[in-house]
């Protein structure tokens, strides 16, 4: 895996899942990213949860990424 691969797969998220699962990677607190992003607690989890579940597929599907 390359790091161009993981920059690829979080282009192929939704904007909702990317900010969530980044935001999520940083260490941001549950309360702390849902405030940033306007939502409630329980979106944020779902949305981080859903995000990394597409990342895992697009990342494990060799045919979808790029050459």
């Amino acid at each position: 895996m390359e790091l161009r691969d993981i920059g690829w797969a979080l282009g192929e998220l939704s904007a909702n899942h990317r900010d969530a699962v980044l935001l999520a990677g940083k260490g941001v607190s549950i309360e702390d990213a849902a405030c940033q992003l306007a939502i409630p607690e329980g979106t944020f989890k779902s949305r981080v949860a859903r995000g990394r579940m597409r990342l895992r597929k697009l990342i494990e599907d060799r045919d979808a990424r790029p050459l």
